[in-house]
């Protein structure tokens, strides 16, 4: 099943820093890869399983990845 995920994106401190609308008691997971070529989807070490108490999540990763493509899943559908 596919959710569609509005992710909002900043950066501060040397972050980049996601923030999503999330269904309260559900688990998401950030994902990221440097391209799009073909290639697996990593799962971000800050964010291996959120869950959220509320409407809102958020995972942060360091600027000094260099360039990445994220992706929000949701885990349990």
């Amino acid at each position: 099943m596919t959710v569609d995920v509005r992710c909002l994106v900043r950066t501060a401190n040397g972050q980049v820093i996601l923030i999503w609308q999330a269904t309260p008691g559900k688990h998401y997971q950030v994902q990221y890869r440097t391209n799009l070529s073909p290639q697996i989807w990593l799962a971000l070490p800050s964010a291996q399983s959120l869950t959220t108490p509320g409407v809102t999540l958020s995972a942060t990763d360091s600027m000094n990845n260099g360039p990445r493509f994220y992706r929000i899943v949701l885990l349990d559908p």
